[in-house]
């Protein structure tokens, strides 16, 4: 009886299709951003740290941008998303 694939270590992955890996990945990564997001708003307590409202714009419009960056690879057909515009910050 010839032995499965996880007993011959071979990855059982191999055979998944491009959307259950796109899911997998996706699932893993998404809780990881969300647990980061969660530890950078633990900054906003006043009783252990000292910022500005200016600090507070900055770090935010940097997670916005990449953000963006991330959602313009999920674009398609659309035109360059690194135009430059009077109405964009940055």
């Amino acid at each position: 009886m010839p032995a499965s694939d996880a007993e011959n270590g071979r990855d059982v992955r191999k055979k998944e299709t491009r959307n259950d890996r796109f899911r997998r990945l996706a699932e893993v990564r998404v809780n990881n951003v969300i647990d980061k997001l969660r530890i950078l708003g633990q900054l906003g307590n006043r009783r252990v740290y000292e910022y500005s409202d200016e600090d507070v714009e900055k770090m935010f419009r940097a997670v916005e941008r990449e953000l963006k960056k991330a959602r313009s690879q999920f674009a398609r057909g659309k035109k360059d998303e690194n135009r430059f515009s009077f109405d964009e910050e940055e």
